[in-house]
């Protein structure tokens, strides 16, 4: 909760509060009845204009209207001309590149099957000596009988 309260019963200090009062005038007040004022005398200028007239301001401010939206078509269609620029010098330059890294992932998978079948080998010729030790027991057993 905040420790800052303002008690309705103390009074005002009227300087501050007087000069508060000018600036809402002054930077609120005048401004927002000058656009009002405007805005109504524009109404009143296009009701009372010929019918040629009221077309050449409906003509001004259809231009108006559609200039931030060419601005912006403009942006993006630039935009949409260097992505496809980047697209084709992508593609142009990708074989190139993309044979290295298929060249690399190629030796990289070549040295890991090595040392895969390095780790694994100890283990295999366990498992082969167990395996023949196993077979000439059985052989032996398989004589006596």
């Amino acid at each position: 909760m905040s420790d800052f309260r303002i008690d309705p019963l103390q009074p005002r200090n009227m300087s501050t509060y007087l000069r508060h009062r000018k600036e809402v005038f002054w930077q609120i007040t005048i401004p927002l009845v000058i656009g009002v004022v405007f805005v109504l005398l524009l109404a009143i200028l296009t009701i009372l204009l010929p019918a040629g007239k009221a077309s050449t301001w409906a003509d001004i401010s259809i231009i108006w209207l559609i200039t931030p939206m060419l601005i912006f078509g403009l942006i993006f269609g630039a935009l949409l001309v260097a992505l496809v620029y980047l697209a084709v010098r992508l593609i142009q330059e990708l074989p190139f590149f993309a044979f290295r890294v298929q060249s690399a992932l190629r030796l990289t998978g070549m040295r890991l099957r090595k040392v895969d079948n390095a780790a694994v080998e100890p283990f295999l010729r366990w498992a082969a000596f167990r395996a023949s030790l196993h077979g000439f027991v059985r052989s032996l057993r398989w004589k006596r009988s």
